[in-house]
């Protein structure tokens, strides 16, 4: 490199030319390389439409939990008022058969 700024007089740029100038044909390199780089973002492409599937998939899921909840909610209130009327049933029932009971006394009395 000293050399080159000490012995040329008639090109003061050559040791930046001498840098920054291409060394021989590299098309072959630089179509390998574009083809590496769109294979690469062919892929990332392919990774972004797989992350947005499974993003829907899992908002659908969720969406279904959700409807199963409410509907499994809905079911225990309907047990526990079905279970309420059975009660009241009993009761209901029980209080017949104490009148009836208290009819046929009655009607033996007489």
């Amino acid at each position: 490199h000293y050399l080159l700024f000490k012995y040329d007089d008639k090109n003061s740029n050559l040791f930046h030319e001498l840098v920054t100038r291409s060394q021989g044909d590299n098309r072959e390199a630089i179509e390998e390389a574009q083809r590496k780089l769109d294979a690469v973002q062919e892929a990332f492409d392919e990774a972004s439409r797989t992350a947005a599937a499974a993003a829907a998939s899992l908002q659908e899921a969720q969406s279904r939990e959700a409807d199963a909840k409410a509907r499994e909610a809905e079911a225990h209130a309907s047990a526990e008022a079905a279970k309420a009327r059975e009660v009241e049933a009993q009761k209901s029932a029980a209080e017949l058969a104490a009148r009836e009971a208290d009819l046929k006394a009655a009607q033996a009395e007489v």
